[in-house]
């Protein structure tokens, strides 16, 4: 599956592809995208109507034609997001309290959807995650905490608590503090609200001296966190 939404590396305004070996289960997709509408191997099982419950999520000529032009520019894209990633850990890996992304051994090439690294605050003065995120934006470099503890989604607890959801699931399943223990993640939820910071994708498509401006950038927060720390609202 691929998504061409806003964010993404190929975008085309929204929506997404999926590719696959199994023509089937392609026609299927089709199917359901077009209306459940029969499509390939289940065109001629039914003389008129639809195969199954579908959708309308058929995919523009217009958003076809972005497609195909952002298909030509993604390899160099690619290549120049994985210079840039390389270069800007180069750079960042000397701030104390600053942990880049590592690649597994074999890898020789990725995505770069987002360039991560892990915020360590006692080496900045104790200078909490939001507080140096919002020093970066001042300096111009977006950066975000990333996704949220799904496991302690609020909505959750109302989940377990709706007639329909316990019609669904037997009776020691519907323990709201039981799933809340069992599905305890320290470390996630430390990632999630204190270590990891995000820079998007399109960052790593400027130049080696944008790079060099969002260590700039680090390194200025760092030389200055506790100012910042101590800096009234």
């Amino acid at each position: 599956c691929f998504s061409f939404q806003t964010s993404k590396n190929m975008p085309m305004g929204e929506g997404g592809a999926i590719i696959s070996d199994n023509d089937e289960f392609m026609d299927r997709c089709f199917s359901y995208h077009n209306y459940g509408n029969p499509y390939g191997s289940t065109a001629g099982q039914i003389g008129a109507g639809t195969v199954m419950i579908g959708t309308k999520l058929r995919i523009t000529e217009y958003q076809a034609a972005i497609g195909l032009a952002q298909l030509e520019r993604l390899e160099e894209q690619t290549t120049i997001r994985n210079q840039n990633a390389e270069y800007l850990k180069s750079l960042i890996g000397k701030i104390p309290g600053i942990t880049p992304y590592k690649l597994y051994k074999n890898v020789t090439k990725a995505a770069f959807h987002l360039f991560p690294f892990l915020y360590h605050k006692e080496e900045f003065k104790e200078l909490p995650r939001n507080k140096f995120m919002e020093a970066l934006h001042a300096e111009g470099v977006p950066c975000s905490g990333g996704y949220t503890e799904l496991n302690r989604m609020p909505y959750l607890k109302n989940a377990f608590e709706s007639k329909y959801f316990r019609k669904f699931y037997p009776e020691e399943r519907l323990d709201y503090d039981r799933y809340a223990q069992e599905n305890s993640c320290p470390m996630n939820g430390k990632l999630c609200n204190e270590l990891a910071v995000w820079i998007p994708q399109n960052i790593l498509l400027g130049s080696r001296s944008d790079m060099k401006n969002i260590a700039s950038a680090i390194e200025k927060v760092y030389r200055n966190a506790e100012q910042i720390k101590n800096k009234q609202p």
